[in-house]
């Protein structure tokens, strides 16, 4: 199977501001991904690295480290409300154009810095032996959180309305066994589901577990905080 990686990289963040270059041990966050995604491409032949990026900042960082930014998003798909489908179809009809033409897309965001290049090659693999039945996977960890059934969403008036219909029937955290949360690490989809639905994950994508303590995913300068942990300043 033909892979494009694609690792977005936007200048712009509101819960961690620069979040893509922050500083960890003395690297870019974006570092800890394009580390596992080049060891990945001299795995696999037909694995193309490109990160999507509308920053000339971290496009200098991205080409210092040998991978080459050959253009930089427009501003059109590169705002807060961007969707992350634009900015995949956006660089597929640029290699198209190239004349090259890939299968499948995997997507790795920079903001989930410990998965790792076995996880990555795993994920590919279990990807590949589904196809053509499955066509999207997405990484997920064991959900741990609260019983399901004592959550509630508000209605239009302000009521609190039942998430599951069991609700109060005496839930308990053991229930939540077998539940997953998606950890936003590894997302692979079919080119076809790309272009026929216009959308990266479908409906049943196929679930690849990893371990909790690799799913750490920086949204606040508390997730920050916690990866810095793991790696202190030398």
């Amino acid at each position: 199977m033909n892979w494009l990686c694609i690792i977005p990289a936007r200048g712009g963040s509101k819960g961690i501001p620069g979040k893509n270059l922050v500083q960890v041990a003395g690297r870019p966050l974006i570092a800890f991904t394009l580390d596992v995604a080049c060891a990945v491409s001299r795995d696999l032949p037909s694995f193309e690295v490109f990160v999507s990026t509308d920053s000339p900042e971290i496009r200098d960082v991205v080409e210092q480290a040998g991978v080459p930014v050959p253009f930089l998003r427009p501003a059109e798909i590169s705002g807060d409300r961007a969707r992350s489908i634009d900015s995949v179809r956006h660089t597929l009809e640029w290699y198209h154009n190239q004349g090259k033409n890939f299968d499948a897309v995997l997507l790795l965001q920079p903001t989930s810095p410990l998965r790792s290049r076995e996880s990555v090659l795993a994920a590919i693999s279990t990807f590949e032996e589904a196809s053509p039945v499955a066509d999207s996977l997405i990484t997920v960890c064991p959900y741990r959180g609260v019983p399901l059934e004592i959550l509630y969403r508000k209605d239009g008036e302000g009521l609190g309305l039942p998430v599951l219909s069991n609700h109060g029937d005496g839930g308990r955290r053991q229930e939540n066994e077998g539940f997953f949360v998606r950890n936003g690490a590894i997302y692979a989809s079919s080119v076809s589901l790309i272009y026929r639905e216009n959308r990266l994950i479908g409906l049943s994508p196929l679930l690849f577990e990893m371990r909790e303590e690799d799913s750490l995913n920086l949204d606040t300068p508390a997730d920050l905080e916690e990866l810095r942990k793991r790696f202190p300043d030398e």
